[in-house]
């Protein structure tokens, strides 16, 4: 027979009993030392069976008393108490040691409603110690309480096996540190957790072993979250060295998408009547309201890998950093300000400085790219180009953005040693530098214009084929340029009646060399122009 539950040698029990109706007339003094409870898991079947399981059986099919229980207890007390959970179907242990527990005094009688239970429970989790404290007032209308929990380095990657439902990742390492307070009350309805909650050495693996993420800490700052009302406050939100794996292939897509999908539910689409009010008018979709005063992200990594979208299996690696501030979803929020910076190693960096405001949907940024590297993106341009591409890119754009429309203003591109280069037989374009300098564009407008265009050093070998072909065209991949998406044909269709307009204020040309062979006439013919300006 398992021993379910035993107590040390000096375990006592104090006070006078007598039940009524399962009332006790007297308080009840409980102290226990030492007590010890074990409790093992086995699946029979698709259910599962505890070593207590008979116990339970008995007590619900015991009929339920026609009136409340009533009690009082005073100074019940728990020293050096110990659990042992063995899931013998998934040969799983957790224990929890160094048991203690105080409670002063509990009451469900009406007249010890209001009065304030305070309980303390404190003990180790597989080395790991849990702290909670309550005020609470269990057994009055509003139910009015105050938890306590504090945890240090407690192992969540243990735990993992315990969910009640399985996830669609491997938890391989996870710290949980925690200071937090939870008020709840029933009337009227709150919930609201305050407090820090922290992570520390967290790696996460699909369930095929391949790596998603890792990040050496996560700390945040809770002013207030109200869990009823699905809205709150967070002061500061900070991930030291974060490290993302994105992979896509043909066969999974992309690793982070099929992993939100996994899990999701089909369900009937809304349809457009249904999503309106019984006017008939579209109703404004009001955000929960949230608060972010803070949030950063220092020495981040992504790894990047394709073979889906490029020609050929590639993999690149970022570095990125990011800050957020005084983030609202209040309609009369500031914008909230964002500066993130990413780094192709030397393949040159951008940098983002943005205003964004969630509620009025708009965004106000500044892009700048400096020395980006085309070549080590061949691959993708593989998809429309058959010619190989070189050079780098330095860019300098202010835009705005809203639903429906968008700008751009006082913008410049700057491309420098730029090479194409296909087939031999197909000719050549060369360029040392272009500048487009003044670049503003108005979606709403349809107008796209430019203050100055300068190309140095253009480099061109011009060549029509035999059959009167112009050959740079075969640098176009199949179908590249031919086929629209429906959106695209759509976005046609609906602007036809007001084609883009476009505006260039100077052309500059220096240092040009262009080469032309037409082999289409007979007897074929060939230029050669030098020093054109």
């Amino acid at each position: 027979v398992d021993t379910v539950v035993s107590f040390g040698t000096n375990g006592l029990m104090n006070g006078q009993l007598s039940l009524h109706r399962f009332h006790l007339a007297h308080p009840l003094f409980l102290e226990l030392d030492q007590p010890q409870l074990r409790i093992t898991r086995e699946l029979q079947g698709t259910h599962s069976r505890y070593n207590f399981s008979d116990i339970l059986d008995k007590l619900a099919a015991t009929p339920a008393s026609p009136e409340p229980a009533r009690f009082a207890l005073h100074d019940i007390l728990i020293h050096n108490g110990a659990i042992r959970y063995e899931d013998r179907s998934a040969a799983q242990t957790a224990v929890i040691d160094t048991l203690e527990l105080g409670l002063p005094f509990i009451s469900s009688f009406p007249h010890d409603a209001e009065t304030h239970v305070e309980p303390a429970l404190s003990f180790m989790l597989n080395g790991a110690p849990v702290r909670f404290h309550a005020n609470s007032k269990p057994f009055s209308s509003s139910m009015e309480s105050r938890l306590d929990l504090g945890i240090q380095t407690l192992d969540l990657a243990k735990l993992q096996k315990y969910l009640p439902l399985a996830l669609p990742v491997r938890l391989q390492s996870a710290k949980l540190d925690s200071s937090l307070s939870l008020v709840f009350r029933k009337q009227p309805a709150q919930a609201v957790l305050e407090g820090s909650v922290a992570l520390q050495q967290v790696h996460l693996q699909s369930l095929e072993g391949d790596e998603l993420l890792r990040f050496g800490g996560l700390k945040a700052e809770l002013a207030s979250v109200d869990l009823h009302g699905l809205q709150g406050h967070v002061k500061n939100l900070q991930i030291d060295q974060p490290e993302i794996w994105l992979t896509a292939d043909k066969e999974h897509g992309w690793n982070w998408l099929s992993l939100l999908s996994s899990d999701k539910k089909t369900s009937a689409p809304e349809s457009a009547a249904d999503s309106r009010g019984k006017n008939g008018v579209q109703p404004e979709k009001v955000l929960p309201l949230w608060k972010l005063d803070k949030a950063s992200v220092h020495k981040g990594s992504l790894h990047l890998t394709d073979s889906l979208m490029a020609s050929r299996k590639v993999t690149r690696d970022f570095q990125w950093d990011l800050s957020l501030n005084a983030l609202s979803t209040a309609k009369d929020a500031v914008p909230a300000a964002l500066q993130l910076s990413l780094n192709d190693a030397d393949q040159g960096s951008l940098k983002l400085d943005a205003q964004i405001q969630l509620v009025a949907q708009q965004l106000n940024a500044h892009l700048q790219l400096s020395d980006w590297q085309i070549s080590p993106y061949q691959p993708w341009l593989d998809q429309v180009l058959r010619a190989k591409l070189s050079g780098a890119v330095d860019a300098s754009v202010q835009a705005e953005w809203q639903p429906q429309k968008w700008s751009v203003q006082q913008s410049e591109l700057h491309l420098h040693d730029i090479q194409v280069q296909g087939a031999v037989s197909d000719g050549s374009f060369g360029l040392t530098s272009l500048d487009l300098n003044g670049i503003s564009a108005d979606s709403e407008q349809r107008q796209l214009k430019a203050e100055a265009l300068a190309l140095d050093g253009l480099r061109t070998d011009i060549r029509r084929g035999t059959d009167g072909t112009w050959l740079a065209s075969r640098w176009l991949a199949a179908g590249a340029g031919t086929s629209q998406s429906s959106g695209a044909i759509a976005a046609q269709n609906a602007s036809s009646a007001k084609p883009w307009q476009l505006q260039l204020g100077q052309l500059s040309l220096a240092q040009a060399a262009v080469s032309f062979t037409d082999q289409s006439v007979r007897p074929s013919f060939k230029a050669q122009f030098d020093q054109l300006s």
